[in-house]
């Protein structure tokens, strides 16, 4: 049916959307081999930023475990419109449309929410400022998770509704938003709309399954708004993603000796060796605790030094537990050597 309804682009996009959304997807979760992993750090401390350190497994944890949530709807949902498309079902083809708006809408929420709470962090330098945004943080992922308008049973709350989302964030985001949920909603609703999506004619005198030509404006129109809606969704899956890397760092950072509770997130003063014209003479940061903080002093560095960035940053190999990362510059190469990430969770 894609050459029927002259949506071949949306349907090529249909195809690789699946592999490349679940190329985004963290391992799976588990709280309890997240404590096990930080056991014996945890067994040495009864401090707080052992309390820190606690506050961060849970928090991050749950944010893992949302990304995995919302990652197997959005796959469902894509499927699904590949099968409608298939079986010339438009009325599915809408429902599947709307249902990816609302999960557009609560990913922008979570975005936003999330990134403005992580950013607070680096400012935090006692356990009271550093637990309110990592408790709001679990809080807001509860609501997502348990939040409904139907079911009534113990742990669940009263769910976000999506009409504050869609407002109040993604139309911020994505063009007209609100008026593209009220136009797929129209075909959603047991009205006009539906009824124009299954039947043809006037009432009384009409027929049941409308030919393509009658319903062809309406489904192209539903196709450009859910290409448009594949691209936010993913684009918008790679940025909240990185606030997974982010809180793992934290993590690292906290569990590293030396670390003190003022400084968990703060930024850390770039000292370095090496001037990092050759492999040799790489730049390390000696103050990183982390993979992560290596990599953001490399940025902080650059921008530091003005330093000039004319190409993509490459991978030259590993040497002695180290990567070596090379920039191309208007002045030459710039290298860095950053150690590789430790999994054992301590002391890195």
């Amino acid at each position: 049916m894609r050459a029927a309804y002259g949506v071949t682009s949306l349907f090529d996009q249909l195809e690789d959307f699946p592999a490349r959304w679940s190329a985004l997807a963290p391992p799976p979760v588990s709280e309890a081999k997240e404590f096990d992993r930080y056991a014996h750090w945890l067994s040495q401390r009864n401090d707080d930023l052992a309390k820190v350190v606690r506050d961060l497994i849970h928090t991050k944890n749950a944010f893992f475990f949302v990304f995995w949530v919302v990652d197997a709807k959005i796959l469902h949902l894509t499927r699904s419109l590949i099968f409608a498309f298939n079986s010339d079902n438009a009325l599915l083809i809408a429902l599947c449309s709307r249902s990816l708006l609302e999960h557009a809408a609560s990913l922008s929420y979570l975005f936003r929410r999330t990134g403005t709470l992580l950013d607070a962090l680096p400012r935090a330098n006692t356990k009271e400022k550093i637990a309110a945004p990592l408790l709001e943080l679990q809080a807001i992922y509860q609501k997502l998770f348990y939040g409904t308008r139907f079911f009534k049973k113990e742990g669940l709350v009263d769910a976000v509704h999506v009409l504050k989302l869609i407002d109040n964030y993604l139309e911020k985001e994505f063009p007209n938003a609100k008026n593209a949920y009220d136009y797929l909603s129209d075909f959603v609703h047991p009205n006009f709309g539906s009824n124009f999506l299954v039947s043809e004619g006037k009432l009384g005198e009409g027929v049941i399954g409308p030919s393509v030509g009658v319903k062809k404006q309406v489904v192209e129109r539903i196709a450009t708004i859910s290409s448009g809606l594949l691209q936010f969704i993913f684009n918008k899956g790679i940025a909240f993603g990185g606030f997974g890397s982010t809180l793992d760092d934290y993590l690292g950072r906290a569990t590293s000796a030396g670390t003190t509770l003022n400084e968990v997130f703060r930024q850390r003063p770039l000292k370095y060796r090496g001037d990092g014209f050759t492999k040799e003479s790489a730049i390390i940061f000696v103050t990183a605790r982390t993979h992560g903080e290596h990599l953001e002093m490399q940025g902080r560095f650059l921008a530091e030094k003005k330093v000039k960035v004319v190409g993509d940053r490459r991978n030259a190999g590993l040497e002695a537990g180290h990567v070596l990362d090379v920039y191309v510059t208007e002045e030459g190469e710039l290298w860095f050597r950053v150690p590789l990430p430790k999994h054992n969770g301590v002391g890195e």
